[in-house]
């Protein structure tokens, strides 16, 4: 599964080279290549000790803060209110800092945001001070090829060319976040609610831009990553609707409410899986041959097709509705 991921990661960034999908793809797949790297790094201590170590001490803050982000609320290491606190820090930090213009960027793909400078700067990917906004993403980059190199005796990554029209490229269009934010979400109160939800919305769309890019090819990273989007989108939407004070719309809560979708949102084995990787001893039917090597049936006892439906299905739908709520 790490040989998958990082085939897809440097197909899509070798793909979007020099052409005006590079550098929006640089900031949406820089936290999953952090978790692929930080995987890899696991599985490359056991066979080369010496490199793994040096990836952990050159990569590590890096690699902590980008790939816990994926999960949001999600995340063992920052609670909600910590979370919340870090995008007001944030939001103050580019008000600061581009006082007379605009201060949120919104990348988007098809008229959905796929990601916005607050949302980036949380990852640590973009931060406004940095000399290099996509310095992160090659550095991950190179560092994935290192574990191919060490950990799986790959000597380059291979990488198949993807279509990705320039007329289709995201764009970024910039606001002022006082200006934007008010009418956004409605029910929300707080900006810095409104920037983790926005950040929700990027994570499902970004999700549905991978599937469109790759067109049927690299099934089991695209469905890996998706559901990773939709559990933790389901996850921290629960979360901020125990929040006092939060008016979530009925539609959305009665969307994650549907029997299919709590389903899917509950697979934290195959959710596990889809994060840490690794097949569990115990587990049978297992096969090389089948889309996620069979982990989908051996854990959920239902059909790959029939859960790779549902993922588009729910995420498309939950997509929808926080578009609608956002005001789009």
């Amino acid at each position: 599964m790490v040989r998958d991921d990082v085939a897809w990661l440097y197909s899509m960034s070798m793909s979007s080279h020099d052409s005006p999908w590079q550098g929006p793809l640089g900031v949406t797949l820089a936290p999953h290549m952090a978790r692929v790297v930080h995987e890899g790094i696991d599985f490359l201590s056991h066979r080369r000790p010496d490199v793994a170590r040096s990836l952990k001490r050159d990569l590590s803050a890096a690699i902590e803060q980008a790939r816990h982000t994926i999960k949001l609320v999600h995340d063992d290491h920052r609670s909600v209110v910590e979370i919340l606190a870090a995008f007001d820090e944030i939001a103050e930090l580019h008000a600061a800092r581009f006082s007379f213009g605009p201060d949120l960027a919104i990348a988007s793909w098809r008229g959905s945001p796929i990601y916005s400078s607050r949302s980036a700067e949380y990852q640590t990917l973009a931060a406004i001070t940095a000399p290099d906004p996509h310095g992160t993403s090659v550095t991950m980059g190179q560092s994935m090829a290192t574990i191919l190199q060490s950990g799986f005796g790959v000597p380059v990554p291979r990488w198949t060319q993807l279509d990705l029209p320039e007329a289709e490229a995201p764009e970024s269009v910039d606001y002022r976040g006082k200006s934007y934010y008010p009418d956004a979400y409605p029910g929300l109160d707080g900006t810095a609610e409104k920037d983790l939800l926005l950040t929700v919305e990027t994570s499902l769309n970004a999700a549905a831009l991978y599937r469109a890019c790759t067109q049927g090819r690299f099934i089991g990273p695209v469905f890996r990553t998706q559901l990773l989007s939709f559990v933790h989108a389901v996850s921290t939407i629960s979360t901020l609707a125990t929040r006092p004070g939060m008016r979530i719309p009925d539609s959305v809560m009665q969307l994650l409410e549907e029997e299919h979708w709590q389903w899917l949102a509950k697979q934290s084995a195959l959710r596990n899986r889809a994060m840490h990787y690794g097949v569990p001893p115990q587990l049978s039917g297992v096969s090389a041959d089948a889309p996620m090597y069979g982990l989908v049936e051996a854990i959920t006892g239902r059909t790959f097709a029939e859960v790779d439906a549902h993922l588009i299905a729910g995420s498309a739908r939950l997509g929808e509705e926080l578009a609608s709520w956002r005001g789009a």
